[in-house]
């Protein structure tokens, strides 16, 4: 995977900006809020159609302006990529693969594939299961568009059941639930099973990660918790339908995959209880390295690493595990100074200053 040329207008602080991408390592360099995560953001957004940050697509249009496009350039097993998204306030969005409009968001999914560390994502095991969550279904639904589709059926049937039951006021109708639940039993049987074997695969490759990291002292191990241990649709129906009394109670679903979370120990004790915040830090580098080897398992080649911000972040060791764990695939990212990359000494710089490359360097 190599992304060649972004270009970029009316997004967010950017006018227009056209970026040329060396084949390894692109740093982008400026003070905050210049506009360095917004060229992470909107190459994330080739991969998810999604904004990393929880951005609705409105949000990723200039303040001023009417719309907003994105042009990627990139190679992907040895051919040749256009991709196009184009988001207007009144029109919704638009995306083109290699010229050929496509009706739906998950048929871009999976032909660029990126993973994105940022410092949100060292929360990953002190902040709650929506931040796990949210990882695990990022990054597969990026290579498996049946899981995207699934997933965005999922929320929008419990986006309205919800609402129903907030309008019930204690009383809902036990057979219109049951109706809702029905709808969700199927896409919620595709997310159940799909995160189970997500997890177990990257709880795999993230222990080698993590004794590498500690040098053989501290094992990782992943654990996925689903908030319905079942994964067939009638089976899943069973379990929602018998939330009856404990939903009109609470005016909310209380049980399925938005209820799952993974748990995370090291050397069997729980991380967020027992972990120091170094061996914290070095469980969620080992889990978002582990994702991109995830994707060569999967794909045959890495995705785009983005990394916002993050090496400040990180003390020396682990800044020089990262380092040399990324020397060969490209990688994006952000920093405030050039001292915190000092260990990085090859690469193309671009210094953003409001929303634009004020200039370029080779390192």
């Amino acid at each position: 995977m190599e992304a060649l040329r972004l270009y970029l207008k009316n997004y967010r602080n950017i006018d227009e900006m056209t970026l040329d991408f060396e084949k390894n390592v692109n740093i982008f360099i400026g003070k905050n809020g210049q506009g360095k995560t917004n060229i992470l953001e909107a190459l994330y957004y080739f991969a998810c159609q999604k904004s990393f940050r929880g951005a609705k697509n409105r949000e990723l249009i200039k303040w001023d302006k009417d719309f907003s496009e994105a042009t990627l350039d990139f190679l992907s097993r040895g051919r040749d990529f256009h991709a196009v998204t184009r988001i207007k306030k009144t029109a919704g969005r638009e995306n083109f693969l290699n010229g050929v409009k496509k009706r739906r968001a998950h048929e871009m999914i999976g032909v660029f594939n990126a993973v994105i560390f940022a410092p949100e994502h060292l929360g990953l095991i002190k902040d709650g299961p929506s931040v796990r969550r949210s990882v695990i279904d990022f990054s597969l639904s990026q290579t498996d568009g049946e899981y995207f589709a699934a997933l965005d059926k999922y929320k929008k049937v419990l986006e309205q059941k919800n609402s129903f039951l907030r309008a019930s006021d204690g009383r809902a109708d036990r057979d219109m639930l049951s109706v809702w639940n029905e709808q969700l039993s199927v896409p919620a049987s595709v997310i159940i099973g799909r995160r189970g074997e997500f997890i177990e695969s990257l709880s795999k490759l993230s222990e080698a990660r993590q004794l590498d990291i500690s040098g053989g002292a501290e094992r990782l191990t992943l654990s996925y918790v689903p908030s319905i241990d079942v994964t067939q649709p009638g089976d899943i129906y069973e379990a929602l339908n018998s939330k009856y009394d404990a939903e009109n109670r609470a005016g909310v679903s209380v049980a399925g995959p938005h209820r799952d979370d993974m748990d995370i120990l090291i050397n069997g004790r729980a991380a967020k209880t027992f972990a120091s915040q170094g061996q914290q830090r070095s469980a969620v580098l080992s889990l978002k390295l582990s994702e991109c080897d995830l994707f060569y398992e999967k794909q045959g080649e890495y995705p785009a690493l983005l990394l916002d911000d993050i090496l400040s972040e990180l003390d020396r060791v682990r800044q020089s595990y990262i380092v040399e764990a990324i020397r060969d695939r490209q990688i994006f990212l952000t920093c405030c100074d050039e001292e915190s990359i000092e260990k990085i000494k090859n690469g193309r710089r671009f210094y953003i200053t409001g929303g634009a490359a004020a200039d370029i360097k080779e390192g």
